[in-house]
């Protein structure tokens, strides 16, 4: 899978996800988010961290190659497969407790933020197995 973004969306999208995280609770100590539109920025904070992790994922690396490429791919895998199994003890849960309010309505975001953690661990993973493949060599 191909890089689409420049670098520096990475970090627009690090800021973005940040800032989505972090505003809900500022806004609420100041009682800008009350009953009335708390669906609303509910929402919109969604979607705002949708749109960093989607430029965090999207961005090139900072030494983007064929390896990174690879590691982009085998992220997408992981995150598939730990967002299916979420899904599925999720579903087993909303089951057995018989309240159909437990249905998660962000899946895709945790698939998301899956897929952003499992690609930055194997990007800093190769650049860690990297530098002690070259101390190796030295020796």
């Amino acid at each position: 899978m191909k890089a689409l973004l420049p670098p520096y969306c990475r970090i627009m999208g690090y800021i973005i996800l940040l800032a989505s995280i972090f505003a809900p609770f500022v806004l609420a100590m100041f009682h800008l988010i009350t009953d009335e539109n708390l669906l609303l920025s509910k929402e919109s904070f969604k979607l705002a961290m949708m749109l960093g992790l989607l430029m965090i994922l999207a961005a090139y690396a900072k030494n983007e190659n064929e390896e990174t490429e690879r590691i982009r791919i085998k992220a997408m895998r992981y995150a598939v497969f730990i967002t299916a199994i979420y899904i599925f003890i999720n579903m087993v849960v909303v089951l057995h407790k018989g309240e159909p309010s437990l249905i998660p309505s962000s899946t895709f975001l945790i698939f998301l933020a899956i897929n952003a953690i499992c690609q930055e661990f194997g990007i800093i993973k190769a650049s860690i197995d990297k530098m002690f493949l070259n101390k190796k060599k030295c020796h």
